[in-house]
Formats: C-alpha cells, sequence, structure tokens
C-alpha cells in the first residue's frame, strides 16, 4: 500500500480533487449551498476537459451486452431491495411524502446523470489506475467518495442519512464491479432517487 501511495500520489490527489472540490467549495461557504449542483457539474467538466481527457471504453459501457440477463437480475434485484430500505426509512423517520414535479425531475435525471459519469465513469477508471483493474479498494474508495460527497445536501448526519448513502454506495459500486453497464446503473439509480424524492427523503 505504502508503494502504492508514492508511485499513485499524483493520481491519489487528482481522485480527491475531482471528487470533493465542489464539496469543501460548499462547506466553508465560498459558495452558496444553492448552487451546489452546479459546483459539483462544474467540477467534473473542468477535470475532464483540463486535468486529463480520459479515454474511456465506451463499448464496454455502453454497447456490451454479455451475461446481459444475469446483470438485469442483479440490478432489478438491487432496485427493488432500494426502493423497499427507501420505504421503510421513510416510514421509521416519518418523512412527508410528495415533490413536485420540477424537484423530481431534477433529482431523478439530471443530478443522476452527472454523478454516474463522476463517479462510474471518471472516478472508477481512475481509481483502477491506482490500485488496479480488479481491486476491493476501488470499491471502498469509490463507495465512500460517493457517500461524503452527499455532505451537501441537508440532513447529511441527522437521521443515519450518512448510512443510506453507505449503502447506498455500496450497492452501486460492487454492481458496477461486477457489471460495469451505465445502461443499468443508470435506470436504476435514476428509480431510487425517484423513490428517495417522492418519500420525502430528498428535498
Amino acid at each position: 500500500m505504502k508503494k502504492i501511495i508514492i508511485e499513485k500520489y499524483p493520481k491519489i490527489i487528482e481522485y480527491l480533487l475531482v471528487a470533493y472540490l465542489g464539496v469543501i467549495l460548499i462547506e466553508v461557504n465560498l459558495i452558496d449551498e444553492s448552487y451546489k449542483k452546479h459546483v459539483i457539474l462544474g467540477t467534473l467538466i473542468f477535470c475532464t476537459i483540463s486535468i486529463r481527457a480520459k479515454k474511456w471504453d465506451l463499448k464496454q459501457m455502453f454497447f456490451g451486452f454479455e451475461n446481459f440477463w444475469l446483470a438485469f437480475a442483479w440490478y432489478f434485484g438491487a432496485t427493488v431491495v432500494g426502493i423497499i430500505s427507501l420505504y421503510g426509512y421513510s416510514l421509521y423517520f416519518h418523512k412527508e411524502w410528495g415533490a413536485s414535479e420540477s424537484t423530481l425531475l431534477e433529482y431523478s435525471f439530471g443530478i443522476v446523470i452527472v454523478q454516474e459519469i463522476l463517479f462510474r465513469v471518471f472516478l472508477w477508471k481512475l481509481g483502477q489506475e491506482i490500485f488496479g483493474e480488479r481491486s476491493i479498494a476501488n470499491i471502498i474508495l469509490n463507495t465512500v467518495a460517493f457517500a461524503s460527497m452527499h455532505i451537501v445536501y441537508e440532513g447529511f448526519w441527522h437521521n443515519y442519512l450518512w448510512l443510506l448513502m453507505l449503502l447506498a454506495g455500496v450497492m452501486f459500486a460492487v454492481l458496477y464491479y461486477f457489471f460495469p453497464k451505465l445502461y443499468f446503473i443508470i435506470p436504476v439509480h435514476v428509480i431510487l432517487n425517484a423513490s428517495a424524492v417522492h418519500f420525502g427523503i430528498f428535498h
């Protein structure tokens, strides 16, 4: 691990910069919280274009259909478990259901696409460069980065929302580790975000 840290130090710094620059700017009040989505998106665009133009395997992420039905079964099962978990969380903490269509669309599509490009495309590939193609360390780093990025959202430290985000991060990272297909993980993320908004977990 020490050797990895020394040799991959620039890439680790890059990873942390991409994952947390926007979050840090918001948390230290240099940027108003209402602009959090714009800042995180801007960080993604800046890092993608300015720091490194990565060569992503679009065939693997979008067009490969090997093990299609096995992957579908796992993603479908994870979606069902996720919805049930969100429903139970909402009931336990007495969340108020319902959301406007604009809020639902914003959280369900706009944020999801940004997050998936950031975590499952850019940072996933960068994590593979740091730890290796099939390293469990990449799952752990991706999970922690995904969960902790949500600190910019209201109530992250209350009602165990941080734990819910950590579990979601584990689920997404493990699914993508075995079946790296954006055409599966984006719809799952959209459905779960929409459910979370409807159940009053996100505002």
